[in-house]
């Protein structure tokens, strides 16, 4: 529900004489603003009002089935439709097992049935004019395992299904255009979503934790707010239609996603939207992407390659960081800025190439790339921030307290009186004026078989034994202890 109808839903409230004494009323029900009379009929409290309408504000039954009627008739003979339900009306009535609910009612109010424990199913009438299910209206209803809900619906309110933890399936009808956030938090076992066309909003966590959820398919344009997907373990199949914008953290710890295709329509890949997807092999990045944001595919340790489209204008701090499986790297020729640690740790990246485009590289951008002996720097960067090339481990720089080490036989190719040089100059790299036509050779590096005896021979922690203990040590060492 968003701020605008809040306040005047509370406004509404309070100028509301006199009030149903039960609570919160739908907030599609225009009747709360008329005056109102309660009456009974058998197990069920009614509020009536001027309009002809009157809305469910008390339960006193125990049945385990209960039907919800759709008309209520007062002492003078007048009917009452049936079109809504009082806040938390049968909240936590752990005996009710199945519920109908008439074609009459237009909402579910807040917290309706939060907390039925014991309900397992709800069945819409046909022809049901409902339009939205209000907020936390089935939270925690555990043994709720299917709900089919009618074609009219327009709004899923916030935690409206959280907790459902044995939900197994639930189809949206074509008409819904909101799914607001949390709404199907923590629902364990539900295995697939399909968003229609007509969802136009997904509210921040919308999905969250639903860890047997293997697939998503969007058809049409949304908008996702942040966590959408976060820890949704079991993720392996995602269409993402024409997503207008994703939140930050939407897949973050997918750990089953192998591939993923972000259409043209997103401008920018947010923060943190893939971090920690683990098995992540396969990204397209389409036309029209201009922001890969910070931390955006950190610890993608599966992903080999990347294909930067031609709209990419920057990469964010720490964007790819970590991605240890990551081979070569082509920046495209509009990117203008590379963000902090935005490639930190690529330990399996062998080339770098740096387009006439970028402007900016900043600190640790290229850190602790082990295979990386020479980048190419073109004379439009005119800022390099600190340490953008050498190594750190565990945040410890080797060297001195603030730098980072460099890598033996490092060297960076630009043209004389450049940025590139200077770097070079002030941080002791070696420096080839790219006129030369010097093209630097990597040093050539026979690794030993790691062994016991590597750690014992003389000089403590040189595993290769050339008798210093260096990066190139520990570097082998992880290795041995990860069986590599």
């Amino acid at each position: 529900m968003n701020l605008k109808r809040i306040l005047a839903f509370s406004m509404a409230l309070m100028c509301c004489t006199p009030l149903v004494t039960n609570g919160l009323m739908g907030t599609n029900d225009t009747s709360i603003v008329v005056s109102a009379s309660t009456i009974t009929d058998g197990d069920f409290t009614f509020s009536t009002y001027s309009t002809g309408t009157a809305s469910i504000t008390g339960y006193s039954g125990s049945s385990s089935d209960v039907v919800i009627p759709s008309e209520v008739t007062d002492e003078d003979g007048t009917v009452y439709s049936v079109t809504s339900m009082g806040y938390s009306v049968f909240n936590k009535d752990v005996s009710i097992s199945t519920v109908t609910i008439p074609k009459s009612i237009t909402s579910i109010s807040m917290s309706a049935f939060s907390g039925c424990t014991s309900l397992t199913t709800v069945t819409f009438e046909e022809g049901s004019e409902l339009t939205e299910i209000g907020i936390s209206a089935f939270y925690g209803c555990t043994s709720l395992e299917s709900i089919n809900l009618p074609t009219g619906l327009l709004t899923i309110g916030s935690n409206a299904f959280y907790g459902c933890s044995t939900l197994r399936s639930i189809d949206i009808p074509n008409t819904v255009t909101e799914i607001e956030s949390s709404a199907f938090f923590n629902c364990t076992k539900l295995k697939s979503i399909i968003l229609p066309a007509s969802v136009t909003m997904v509210g921040s966590s919308a999905f969250n934790g639903c860890s047997r959820l293997t697939s998503v398919e969007v058809l049409g344009i949304a908008s996702f707010g942040d966590y959408a997907f976060q820890d949704c373990i079991a993720l392996t199949d995602v269409s993402l239609g024409e997503t207008s914008e994703m939140g930050e953290y939407m897949f973050d710890g997918c750990i089953s996603l192998t591939s993923i295709v972000i259409p043209s329509t997103v401008g920018t890949v947010s923060s943190y939207a893939f971090r920690d997807c683990t098995a992540l092999e396969s990204v397209t990045l389409s036309e029209g992407i201009v922001t890969i944001d910070s931390y955006a595919f950190s610890n993608c340790t599966s992903l080999a390659s990347i294909e930067f489209p031609s709209t990419l204008v920057s990469i964010g701090d720490r964007a790819f960081s970590n991605n240890v499986s990551l081979k070569s790297l082509v920046i495209s020729e509009k990117v203008t800025t590379i963000g902090t640690s935005a490639f930190y740790s690529c330990e399996g990246l062998t080339s770098i190439t740096i387009p006439s485009s970028v402007k900016t590289i900043k600190s640790f951008a290229f850190v602790n790339c082990p295979n990386v002996y020479t980048v190419t720097i073109p004379d439009s960067v005119t800022v390099i921030g600190d340490n953008a090339f050498g190594y750190t481990a565990n945040g410890i720089s080797f060297g001195s307290l603030y730098g980072a080490s460099l890598v033996d036989g490092f060297s960076i190719v630009g043209t004389v009186d450049s940025e590139a040089q200077y770097y070079a100059e002030d941080n002791g790299i070696t420096f080839i004026d790219v006129e030369s036509g010097e093209v630097p050779t990597p040093p050539t590096t026979t690794e030993p078989e790691p062994s016991a005896d590597n750690f014992t021979n003389g000089v403590y922690c040189d595993v290769n034994g050339d008798g210093v203990a260096n990066i190139i040590d520990l570097i082998l060492m992880k290795k041995y202890i990860l069986g590599m």
